[in-house]
């Protein structure tokens, strides 16, 4: 939790959202619809999911590309602010929109790899989740 209304920090929130081993989980991202407007910021919550359970949700591909100057950000759970390129930006808006225009009720849950797995600790195994992401969410 957050410090007497002090947000969490990246490390703190992927600490409180842990993905423990062997254990077939991961985080998604459920994108707030607040709005379709292009300046409304980014905001949702990141929760751990069993892949056991076949949660819904939809993974993100997108070129890495750079950050911005000032840098775009999402804000999730209790006010994290997670720093995000411009691509995933626009990609994450692009899925906010298609999302809302298709009527969706509550938020859109997406897994992104730039979101969802702490770079500054996870990104070491990075190749094998990719790996085995594909592996489990293919249809073959």
């Amino acid at each position: 939790m957050a410090t007497a209304g002090l947000p969490l920090s990246p490390a703190q929130l992927y600490t409180h959202l842990p993905l423990l081993a062997g254990s077939r989980t991961i985080r998604v991202l459920d994108l707030d619809l607040v709005s379709v407007d292009g300046n409304s910021p980014l905001t949702g919550q990141l929760r751990v999911v069993s892949l056991a359970t076949c949660p819904r949700f939809t993974a993100l591909s997108y070129v890495l590309g750079g950050y911005s100057q000032p840098r775009d950000v999402i804000t999730c759970n209790e006010g994290c602010r997670l720093e995000i390129t411009s691509n995933c930006r626009k990609a994450l808006l692009a899925v906010r929109r298609y999302h809302h225009t298709k009527g969706g009720a509550g938020p859109a849950s997406i897994w992104v790899d730039t979101i969802c797995i702490d770079q500054a600790t996870e990104s070491r195994s990075g190749c094998k989740f990719h790996s085995w992401a594909i592996s489990t969410l293919s249809p073959d």
